[in-house]
């Protein structure tokens, strides 16, 4: 134990001091250690609640989070459903990222609302507690790992265990029942999806969440280039003609405005919508200039 005095500071990043009593003027506290779950140490290792409004960013890398794993559930119904229109089966993935999300939101605190406070995220290192527990002689180690970044990482795996129960809850059901024992592999693959977010989160959670704008960008780029190659979408015409073609070219298309967002958090709108704008820009070139690259169009004289 000790007084409120010079003494108070801690070794260690992320070693904090709670306090335990206070008596006339003097505060007693705690040996260093880790702070209680949602709190975090001050400039002076005492350790304090967590009451910050969340940022734009941090909304936008919790929805990162959501529309990542309602993508790749919507993938695998469109890859292993046998039926044209799994219609039924692509409202029923929404539901269940919804259901998760708000009962996500419903549990951390305050409890029974949909806003949360949290603390402030300050650099890469506030994601990697663990790595930051001092020794100081050299020979014992002080734990001090905690959710410095709370409710932020917290909050993904929490949802992601929502998200698995909702959908063993209702997506087998709904699968076997109307679509048959064959579209199996959509059920399969999403059971195994979920746990794998979930096992990339808890390791790299800190780079993903410095790095998701750029990654939102580049794979919805990439991925509408895959498309258009893939479906041999060649021109206009052929991708205003079918209705399936141009959702999911939509879909592209919103996901690389949210990327356009989440890289500017919409510091000067006009700029930002401008950019915005640009975005059917790389399709169009796609399908203004393919003609000049396909191979049926090149003429090899014989020698």
């Amino acid at each position: 134990m000790s007084t409120l005095d010079y003494d108070t500071y801690c070794q260690g990043k992320y070693c904090g001091r709670t306090v335990v009593s206070e008596v006339n003027t003097t505060t007693i506290l705690s040996d260093c250690g880790r702070c209680p779950w949602g709190y975090k140490p001050d400039a002076g290792s005492i350790c304090v609640l967590c009451s910050d409004i969340p940022t734009l960013y941090d909304w936008l890398f919790l929805a990162f989070i959501v529309l990542l794993s309602l993508s790749l559930n919507i993938f695998a119904i469109q890859v292993f459903t046998n039926k044209k229109n799994p219609l039924l089966l692509h409202m029923s993935a929404v539901l269940e990222t919804v259901v998760a999300s708000l009962l996500t939101l419903l549990v951390v605190e305050p409890s029974g609302s949909l806003k949360f406070h949290g603390c402030y995220v300050a650099e890469l290192s506030d994601w990697y507690s663990i790595l930051y527990n001092p020794s100081p002689d050299y020979t014992t180690t002080l734990h001090c790992t905690q959710e410095i970044v709370y409710p932020l990482y917290s909050m993904v795996l929490i949802y992601l265990v929502f998200l698995l129960v909702i959908f063993l809850l209702i997506r087998p059901l709904i699968t076997w029942q109307l679509y048959g024992i064959k579209s199996k592999l959509s059920v399969y693959f999403t059971l195994y999806t979920i746990p794998t977010l979930g096992i990339v989160h808890a390791a790299g959670a800190g780079i993903i969440y410095y790095s998701f704008p750029y990654l939102t960008v580049v794979a919805s780029l990439l991925s509408s280039a895959v498309y258009l190659a893939y479906k041999d979408i060649v021109s206009l015409k052929s991708l205003l003609t079918s209705k399936k073609h141009i959702l999911v070219i939509l879909g592209h298309w919103l996901m690389h405005v949210f990327g356009i967002i989440s890289l500017t958090q919409l510091q000067y709108p006009l700029r930002d919508c401008a950019l915005m704008a640009l975005v059917p820009t790389p399709a169009l070139f796609y399908l203004l200039t393919t003609k000049f690259t396909d191979s049926e169009r090149i003429c090899i004289d014989d020698p």
